[in-house]
């Protein structure tokens, strides 16, 4: 190839390049600005094509002003937590005296206790419990009153002051029935269930 021959091929390469170019670049290209940002020659450098990452357009917030800033406070629900008011009512305590055949073989001497349902089994047809009331004042401290209990069926289950605070609660068969301890207008209602198989019965006071 002679001297005239290269620089007709270099002019036709020259050509053939430009026109690619703007084929890419040009409107309506293969490399327009809706498909990507741009595409940068670093023919310096690396005289490589860089591509830049599209950016997405940014989205314009409205802005709040200021009576829509005091809709959205006042339109917060109140916290429920919160520092709560001291109880102002007296209420009263029932306790149950646990079968002493059980707290005494463990060394643990008379043991009270006040669950929302008591349970005691024992064998015969006839069960005695023991128990207690005590009226609290709102700050749970003991008022000294001896509250009063109530059967409301005196054939189920009886009642026997005992020294004090103290009763002794006679069921005498199976069956239903409820008990009212009150003191100076307060009260607790005792549900009381009695069934038995025939050799032990079984006793289960539940609190309100």
């Amino acid at each position: 190839m002679n001297k005239k021959q290269t620089l007709a091929w270099l002019r036709a390469s020259l050509v053939l390049a430009v026109l690619a170019v703007g084929m890419l670049l040009g409107p309506g290209g293969l490399l327009s600005s809706s498909d990507r940002d741009a595409r940068v020659l670093d023919s310096q450098m690396t005289g490589v094509w860089l591509v830049r990452a599209q950016t997405r357009p940014e989205v314009s917030r409205p802005r709040l002003d200021q009576r829509d800033r005091r809709y959205r406070q006042s339109s917060r629900l109140p916290d429920p937590v919160g520092p709560q008011p001291p109880p102002t009512e007296k209420r009263i305590k029932v306790e149950f005296k646990l079968d002493p055949r059980v707290t005494s073989s463990a060394y643990m001497g008379d043991r009270w206790v006040s669950p929302l349902t008591f349970t005691l089994v024992q064998q015969g047809a006839v069960a005695t419990i023991d128990g207690r009331a005590f009226l609290l004042d709102p700050n749970g401290a003991d008022t000294k009153a001896i509250p009063e209990w109530t059967s409301a069926n005196l054939e189920l289950v009886t009642v026997t002051p005992g020294e004090g605070n103290r009763v002794v609660l006679t069921v005498n068969l199976p069956g239903e029935s409820s008990l009212q301890v009150s003191s100076q207008g307060t009260s607790k209602t005792l549900s009381l269930k009695a069934t038995t198989d025939g050799t032990a019965i079984r006793v289960d006071i539940t609190q309100d």
